[in-house]
């Protein structure tokens, strides 16, 4: 019957010290979800502003260039005797 009694009270602190353990391991893997979240998150932010960046960075040499062009054939146009 001690024996019993001391087996049961060992299980009793073992299912304890599990659950426990599975808080713990739980709340690591809850925190290490969070901390690849954020880092993914930032990384999403940082290559759509680079990109927007670039895109910015591309459009104005573009458009300097349509416009320059642009204006250097409506000067060939209206200075052409036909029009």
């Amino acid at each position: 019957q001690l024996n019993l009694l001391s087996l049961n009270l060992l299980s009793q602190n073992l299912l304890k010290i599990l659950r426990k353990l599975r808080r713990i391991l739980l709340m690591s893997l809850f925190i290490e979800n969070l901390n690849l979240i954020f880092r993914i998150r930032n990384e999403i932010n940082q290559q759509f502003f680079s990109q927007l960046m670039t895109d910015i960075k591309v459009q104005k040499p573009v458009i300097a260039s349509i416009e320059l062009s642009f204006f250097r054939n409506f000067i060939i146009l209206t200075t052409m005797s036909e029009f």
